[in-house]
C-alpha cells in the first residue's frame, strides 16, 4: 500500500483551507450586497410581481424612501418596502439617499412632489422662469402624469401594436 508523504499532504491542506476561506468570504459578501439598502429615486417607484414592467404592482414606494435588495436579476431588482416583496427597475433606485440641500433650514410640510422635484434641480424660482419664457402651463404635461394603465392594458397595446418589448412580459 502507498502512503502519501506529509510532505505532500501539507500543500494539499493549505490548498483546502484557501479554497474553504474563500467560498466563505464569498458567501458572506454575497450576504451582505443582498441585504443592501437602497434609496428610491423617482417619484413613487413600482415593485412589480414580476421583474417586468408589465407585471402587477404589489406596492409602491415613495420618493427617498429606503428600500432593501435581496435579489438582482440583470436590470431588474428584487427589493423589500414596508413588509412586502416586488421588482423594481435599477433605474429607480440608487445606493445613496438624496441629497438636498438649501442655503439655510428647509421648511417643513413639504409635499413628495416638491421634494423630487427639488432632488434634481427643479424649485418654483425655475419653474416659473421657464413657464414665462415657453408661454404657460403645463396642462398637457400634467395630464400625462395623471395618466395610468393597468399591465393589462399595456400588454394589449402592445400586442395590438405588433411591439415585442424585451423584457417586456413576464
Amino acid at each position: 500500500m502507498h502512503r502519501e508523504s506529509p510532505s505532500r499532504r501539507l500543500p494539499m491542506r493549505r490548498f483546502r483551507t484557501c479554497l474553504i476561506g474563500a467560498i466563505l468570504l464569498l458567501c458572506v459578501a454575497a450576504a451582505a450586497v443582498a441585504s443592501q439598502p437602497l434609496s428610491v429615486q423617482v417619484h413613487e417607484a413600482a415593485l412589480h410581481k414580476d421583474p417586468t414592467f408589465l407585471g402587477p404592482v404589489v406596492t409602491t414606494a415613495p420618493y427617498g424612501s429606503t428600500v432593501t435588495l435581496v435579489e438582482r436579476h440583470g436590470d431588474w431588482l428584487l427589493v423589500e418596502f414596508g413588509g412586502e416583496r416586488g421588482w423594481v427597475h435599477a433605474s429607480a433606485v440608487a445606493d445613496h439617499a438624496p441629497a438636498l440641500r438649501s442655503g439655510g433650514a428647509a421648511a417643513a410640510g413639504v409635499s413628495g412632489q416638491e421634494l423630487a422635484l427639488a432632488g434634481k434641480g427643479f424649485n418654483p424660482a425655475v419653474e416659473a422662469s421657464f413657464r414665462a419664457s415657453h408661454g404657460g402651463g403645463y396642462l398637457w404635461v400634467e395630464r400625462a402624469e395623471s395618466m395610468r394603465y393597468s399591465p393589462e392594458e399595456l400588454a394589449a397595446f402592445l400586442e395590438e401594436g405588433g411591439l415585442n418589448v424585451e423584457g417586456g412580459r413576464p
